[in-house]
């Protein structure tokens, strides 16, 4: 028998997107934004969601950019729970793990920074879901076939 809390207990959806990033590239100088811009269309509502990681991989400063203040917020967040439950991995799904060391790097670091007690503590792994984005289906599914999927 297998305890099976996911989706139930400690399930934090994020849905960054690219309405931050267009803002972004509105507001700062169009040269930061060049690539990410023209994968776009030259404008920042052509913007989408894959364009952020094409952008950021090839070096735009915007989409990088944009990666670090996710990857501050999602650290924080994570120290947060580890505070709360003291886990010993937290298991990074959906689109976002996709993205690899692009963003799961910068999460660790910031997750290390804001976890209180953190140099005598045990510190949890953050890691890609093995499933990718595709994680939470196959976990709803699988809890689906309980009939009681708590237990």
């Amino acid at each position: 028998m297998r305890l099976r809390l996911a989706g139930l207990l400690g399930a934090v959806r994020l849905r960054p997107g690219p309405r931050p990033v267009r803002q972004a590239a509105r507001q700062r100088h169009p040269e930061n934004a060049e690539i990410l811009l023209g994968l776009g269309n030259g404008t920042p509502d052509g913007i989408e969601g894959k364009h952020i990681s094409m952008a950021a991989r090839q070096g735009d400063r915007v989409a990088v950019d944009s990666y670090r203040e996710l990857a501050r917020w999602v650290g924080a967040g994570l120290a947060d729970l580890a505070s709360l439950f003291d886990p010993s991995a937290f298991i990074v799904g959906g689109g976002l793990s996709d993205e690899g060391e692009l963003v799961l790097g910068p999460i660790r670091k910031s997750y290390k920074r804001w976890l209180v007690g953190g140099n005598w503590r045990p510190v949890a792994e953050v890691r890609a879901a093995e499933l990718g984005n595709k994680a939470g289906l196959v976990g709803a599914a699988d809890l689906a076939r309980e009939p009681d999927p708590i237990m």
